[in-house]
């Protein structure tokens, strides 16, 4: 009996001294996505890689995104085969934040809120 009591109570004194679930590491990534449109309300989302989360619609598919591109926001475009039409309805994407230590401040204008989707993918898409 005394050695059951004194092993529950070595647990407890062990579970009491380690840290609740490891505390959360900060991500590698957190940036602010807005996403502006002639006429109407901007909207916007926070991103976080590596762990990914964030408000973002679908912060695990955006962060793939960004981590085929190395983080780097100029490699994203419409591709040539995107069918968006001729529709002008300009948007205006402002991404600000940091990816691995290094500062974002990117922003890009889109003839029509198809081709942003197109050149974005999940990390421009609502």
């Amino acid at each position: 009996m005394k050695r059951t009591i004194g092993m529950i109570a070595l647990c407890a004194a062990f579970l009491a001294c380690s840290s609740p679930a490891q505390a959360a590491r900060p991500p590698k990534a957190t940036l602010k996505i807005i996403i502006a449109v002639k006429d109407q309300p901007a909207r916007g989302a926070t991103l976080h890689c590596n762990p990914d989360g964030g408000n973002h619609p679908n912060p695990k598919a955006a962060c793939d995104l960004l981590r085929q591109v190395g983080g780097d926001l100029n490699k994203i475009h419409v591709p040539k085969n995107a069918a968006c039409g001729n529709e002008v309805e300009p948007y205006v994407v402002v991404i600000t934040g940091q990816w691995h230590g290094k500062k974002v401040r990117w922003d890009k204008g889109y003839r029509n809120g198809c081709a942003m989707k197109a050149a974005g993918g999940k990390l421009l898409s609502s």
